[in-house]
C-alpha cells in the first residue's frame, strides 16, 4: 500500500477549503460533516471527500431538483446518485478538474430534522446543534427504502463510467483488492484483472480508451494522467 502522491492531497485540501466556504455561506444548509475516511481521521492522499449535508425539507428538496444551482455542488462533472440515498435524501457525485487530475467530492444531503450525525462523521459547522447518533454513516445511509434512480443515456453512462476509473486507480494505487472490483464493474474480463498491479492498470487504460469520446477529452486526459500517476507508485 502506498499512501500516495503528495499532489493529490494538496488538491483535495484546497478544493475541500472551498467547498466549505460555499457550505458555510449557504443560509439553507443546516451543518456539515466529513464522513468516510476523512470522517474517521483513517485518510491518505489517495482519499476522496465524502461529506454529509443537513437541509430542511423545502431546500433539500430544491437541491434534488437541481443540485448544480448550489454554488458547493459546482464542478466539472455531477452526477446525480440519488438510488443511492434512502426515501427523502439526495447524493450527488461530483468531480473537479483541478490542475489537470480528477478530484472526486461525493455529497450526501440528508434532512436535517430526522438525521443524528453519524458515529463516524467529523462534524465542520452546524448552525444549530444535531444529536450526536450511534449508526455509522453506511448503516445510515442503507436504512429504509431507496430513492428511484434518474434515467441516463448511454452517453452519460460512459462518461460516469470513465470518471470512475480512478476510484479503481486510487485503489490499485492502495494495493487494494477492491481495484479488481472495480475493473469487473467496469467492464473488463476477470482474466485481465490480474493479480500483479501492472495487469490492472493495464486494463484500466485499456477501459479508458474504450470509454473515451472526443467531445470529453478534458476527461479523458485527466484521467489519463491520474492513472500515469498511479503508475509511478507501481
Amino acid at each position: 500500500m502506498t499512501s500516495g502522491p503528495p499532489l493529490l492531497g494538496q488538491l483535495r485540501g484546497g478544493l475541500l477549503d472551498q467547498v466549505l466556504r460555499l457550505l458555510d455561506a449557504d443560509p439553507d444548509v443546516g451543518g456539515a460533516a466529513l464522513i468516510g475516511s476523512l470522517g474517521r481521521g483513517g485518510e491518505d492522499n489517495w482519499s476522496d471527500i465524502d461529506l454529509l449535508v443537513l437541509m430542511g425539507d423545502p431546500a433539500l428538496g430544491r437541491f434534488a431538483a437541481a443540485p448544480a444551482a448550489s454554488p458547493w455542488a459546482q464542478a466539472d462533472l455531477v452526477v446525480d446518485g440519488r438510488h443511492n440515498s434512502p426515501a427523502g435524501a439526495m447524493s450527488v457525485g461530483t468531480t473537479h478538474i483541478l490542475s489537470g487530475l480528477p478530484v472526486h467530492v461525493d455529497l450526501h444531503v440528508h434532512p436535517v430534522d430526522r438525521t443524528p450525525w453519524p458515529a463516524d462523521s467529523r462534524v465542520l459547522f452546524q448552525r444549530r446543534p444535531a444529536r450526536p447518533g450511534t449508526m455509522s454513516f453506511d448503516q445510515l445511509n442503507a436504512s429504509g427504502p431507496r430513492q428511484p434512480a434518474t434515467a441516463k443515456s448511454a452517453a452519460e453512462i460512459r462518461k460516469i463510467h470513465l470518471s470512475y476509473v480512478p476510484i479503481a486507480g486510487k485503489y490499485l494505487g492502495r494495493r487494494s483488492p477492491r481495484a479488481r472490483d472495480m475493473i469487473r464493474f467496469l467492464g473488463q474480463s476477470p482474466d485481465l484483472a490480474a493479480r500483479e498491479p501492472a495487469a490492472q492498470l493495464q486494463a484500466l487504460r485499456a477501459i479508458a480508451r474504450d470509454l473515451s469520446d472526443p467531445s470529453w477529452t478534458w476527461l479523458s486526459d485527466a484521467v489519463t494522467r491520474y492513472l500515469d500517476l498511479v503508475e509511478a507508485t507501481l
